[in-house]
């Protein structure tokens, strides 16, 4: 597993993103053309998504202070709403 860069912490809040790609010079070449300002995890042997038991991608997890799941596949508005009542 290789991390990209560390996450900003906001709130005790924080987005890690874990990708499965197999080619990680192209995994890297999409996440700086996307810009992307949150933690980067590539998980080429899919450790992590054998572990959380990913079916499909993207997939979504809402984890407390412990890694553990709170909530799951949740579409974006959906996660803004959890969101802000876990935060409160």
């Amino acid at each position: 597993m290789t991390i990209r860069r560390s996450a900003d912490t906001k709130e005790d809040f924080q987005i890690v993103g874990i990708s499965v790609d197999e080619d990680k010079e192209k995994w890297l070449k999409e996440i700086k053309k996307d810009n992307v300002q949150w933690a980067s995890l590539i998980d080429s042997d899919k450790v992590i998504n054998d572990k959380w038991v990913v079916s499909s991608h993207p997939t979504s997890f809402l984890l407390n202070s412990d890694s553990e799941i709170m909530d799951k596949d949740l579409d974006s508005e959906k996660f803004k709403q959890r969101l802000k009542q876990v935060l409160e």
